[in-house]
């Protein structure tokens, strides 16, 4: 079962639109967490930390007509997993961030469907088990200062051992 969350856009410029993408059936930005191999009945918000894979899905689009005179850059995705069992703790999960490059010189708007798929705890350095809080972002590394940024706040998460 797919666990879905908004992704609030932060900023913009005149001429650009940043929307759902329209190859997905959500309203708005989205993110989704999934877990590959669920036990039932769990759902994608508690996973073994021994060896079960997981992934976000980033969901959004680009459009308007400032959006073809911008780029080359690249658009970073970004996991963050906020440890709220003791030790706490932030980190930015590897392989995060992800670069996915802006889609310069295309006609009409531009879907950004991209998935990243994460190890099990275990091979994430510093990922231990525990309850956490998943947050993450979409910025870019455009040269120039591009006031726009995408990000949501997931669900707590478990990891937990077998």
């Amino acid at each position: 079962m797919a666990y879905p969350f908004k992704l609030e856009v932060e900023g913009g410029l005149p001429g650009l639109s940043i929307g759902p993408s329209t190859t997905t059936p959500y309203s708005t930005p989205q993110c989704v967490l999934y877990e590959q191999n669920p036990p039932a009945p769990l759902f994608d918000r508690i996973i073994r930390w021994d060896d079960q894979v997981w992934d976000v899905s980033f969901h959004w689009q680009i459009g308007g007509p400032v959006s073809d005179a911008l780029g080359p850059f690249n658009w970073l995705l970004n996991v963050y997993l906020l440890k709220l069992s003791g030790p706490g703790g932030a980190m930015v999960v590897p392989p995060t961030p992800t670069k996915v490059p802006y889609r310069v010189g295309t006609v009409g708007p531009d879907n950004y469907d991209i998935n990243v798929q994460f190890k099990p705890g275990k091979e994430i350095p510093n990922l231990a088990p525990g309850m956490y809080e998943l947050h993450t972002s979409i910025d870019n590394d455009s040269p120039a200062v591009l006031p726009i940024t995408l990000f949501g706040d997931g669900p707590c998460m478990k990891f937990y051992k077998l």
